[in-house]
């Protein structure tokens, strides 16, 4: 994914539009995340929908074909992961993400049609300026903090200090395209990746 091959050019993205990126591990939740892919396909800002499938011991008949022969809908991409790491979702995707904007999400998140219009706009409002520093925007809906716990002097994590945000969780959230490439092909974050994966 990070070959040089595989990079795209962010001239030709879509910036009017989001593709969404659904994660997906449990077979018992197939047929929500059949119905939150529909969902979200049938909005019309989204150009496309992926399907991430991180279970590798799904057979292929029960993932494409669900009980009565319901499958996806209709621009909805089912691929396989090459492993059940989370950092999975944030690898880029060029062959199937066209747009500036993606959208990353859980199997069981699906916020109504004008939240996501909301989150799409606020991230399109927040660009930075093509020269300008910084990574971009991330816009979620699930929002969290940290701070300093000086009496035990380390890090706390907390989603209860409301207007003091630093975080969003993946669990849905905006950002850019660019981001995929950064997070997971960056030797820099190699680290952070580990963490990920052994956490």
């Amino acid at each position: 994914a990070c070959a040089a091959a595989n990079r795209t050019d962010a001239g030709p993205l879509r910036a009017d539009r989001l593709t969404v990126i659904l994660t997906g591990y449990s077979e018992r939740r197939l047929p929500l995340l059949r119905a939150i892919a529909g969902a979200y396909a049938a909005h019309p800002l989204v150009l496309a929908v992926v399907v991430l499938w991180c279970n590798p011991s799904t057979p292929d008949r029960r993932l494409l074909r669900g009980r009565g022969g319901i499958g996806f809908p209709p621009r909805v991409a089912v691929r396989r992961a090459a492993s059940a790491s989370l950092n999975s979702r944030f690898l880029p995707r060029p062959s199937d993400v066209r747009t500036a904007a993606v959208a990353v999400g859980d199997d069981d998140v699906l916020p109504d049609a004008a939240a996501l219009s909301f989150a799409f706009a606020t991230w399109q409002q927040h660009q930075r300026p093509a020269a300008g520093p910084g990574p971009g925007p991330l816009v979620g809906f699930f929002p969290r903090s940290h701070h300093l716990d000086l009496a035990r002097g380390r890090w706390a994590y907390t989603a209860a200090q409301p207007g003091r945000y630093s975080m969003v969780l993946t669990k849905l959230m905006l950002l850019g395209t660019d981001l995929l490439r950064t997070y997971s092909c960056s030797p820099e974050l190699a680290a952070a990746r580990a963490v990920v994966d052994r956490e």
